[in-house]
């Protein structure tokens, strides 16, 4: 009997099969960008539709929202400030799939700043394929930490159609220029041709969706700020301003050995108070819940221009970012509709109620995903205290 060795190799069609297959939709793909550039220490990201037909004034025009604003000349371009890729890394890390930079690293800290402390969130090296997902033609210009090297890489996704061909044998051009003056650092994405047609509906579910998934945390949005730029001077921030609707709610914080201190507020008055809980089995937790009121519920869909039942209930944030599906519109994850039913939660549904429940992986780093024990502890830490509520 003869001994061989033998190893996989790739075929081309991977990088469609983890890029425009596995990425849904492009709301998804510029989110995926996006934690990429959070993960770089970037304070602000900007998303520039470059030859739209649109302006921020547009977005409010619900008779006109399925006009079509893109052109094949159109461009999306993602730009941040963060620490940008030297070429030696564009080589080694960013043109390596699946590559493991970013595995388990829970707390990086910022060449500029040692307050600055990010959990990242891109550990799958998949997030990058996003731009496929966008348009055919990406240009990725980076300037790396020391602001004197420029590297500018021109990828044809197209090239990966040809599926006789193996993943490595496909190459793209690359330039590295080294500049006499520093520059800012950062990585800028240059998307062309892209592959759908964009209208003002999509442009408003971008940002409707960009708002739910950045944390509500004020000195969170503070850190990292996103913008979507219509024209030169026309840019507009998104924030997470969901919860300055409503004057009744629940702010809780339970410790790692289950102490829970919480206020109850309305209004006219507040109560604070706190209990003893079987000891989390994530971590340290806070929550705000809020109730909806009528008054409320029609201030939402004025500044938001969706309904609270579309915008879903309570959400998990795991550090700075949204866990998906919980709290979406669809998701109950915390049954709370049945209860409603069964008479538990006599006045609370889930079109009723809005709130974020924020989970961390620095202080609980087995905490990587959410399997099925963590999830019950946690939905159950949760409905006792909206009972209290």
């Amino acid at each position: 009997m003869d001994k061989v060795a033998l190893s996989f190799s790739t075929n081309a069609k991977l990088e469609k099969l983890i890029g425009r297959e596995l990425i849904t939709n492009n709301i998804i793909a510029i989110f995926e960008l996006i934690k990429n550039s959070y993960d770089a220490f970037a304070h602000n990201a900007i998303v520039s539709f470059e030859g739209f037909d649109i302006s921020s004034k547009d977005l409010g025009k619900v008779r006109h929202s399925e006009r079509v604003i893109s052109n094949v000349d159109s461009r999306i371009i993602i730009k941040d400030d963060g620490v940008g890729m030297s070429f030696e890394e564009v080589k080694t890390k960013w043109m390596e799939i699946g590559t493991t930079s970013k595995e388990n690293t829970y707390i990086e800290k910022s060449l500029y700043s040692s307050e600055d402390k990010r959990v990242i969130n891109g550990e799958k090296g998949i997030g990058r394929f996003g731009a496929d997902k966008l348009g055919s033609l990406l240009r990725l210009i980076s300037v790396g930490a020391d602001g004197y090297e420029k590297t500018t890489l021109e990828i044809d996704w197209n090239k990966f159609d040809d599926h006789e061909k193996k993943i490595q044998d496909i190459d793209f051009d690359c330039y590295v220029e080294r500049c006499t003056i520093p520059q800012k650092t950062g990585l800028t994405l240059e998307i062309s041709l892209l592959r759908d047609k964009w209208t003002i509906a999509d442009i408003v579910k971008l940002k409707n969706h960009l708002k739910k998934l950045i944390s509500p945390f004020a000195q969170e949005q503070e850190r990292f700020q996103i913008y979507l730029e219509y024209s030169k001077n026309d840019i507009e921030r998104i924030v997470n301003d969901s919860f300055e609707y409503a004057t009744t709610g629940i702010i809780a914080n339970i410790d790692q050995y289950g102490l829970m201190k919480y206020e109850i507020y309305t209004a006219l008055e507040s109560e604070c108070k706190e209990i003893k809980l079987v000891p989390p089995g994530f971590g340290p937790l806070k929550l705000q819940i809020l109730y909806m009121d009528k008054a409320a519920k029609n201030a939402f869909t004025r500044r938001t221009g969706t309904t609270t039942k579309d915008y879903g209930n309570i959400k998990v944030f795991r550090d700075d970012f949204r866990v998906l599906p919980y709290g979406e519109k669809e998701n109950d994850w915390l049954g709370i509709d049945n209860k409603h039913a069964q008479g538990a939660f006599r006045t609370f549904g889930t079109r009723d109620l809005v709130g974020y429940v924020q989970i961390s992986k620095i202080d609980n780093p087995i905490l990587k995903y959410f399997v099925k024990y963590r999830t019950d502890l946690l939905i159950f830490t949760v409905s006792t205290i909206i009972r209290h509520f």
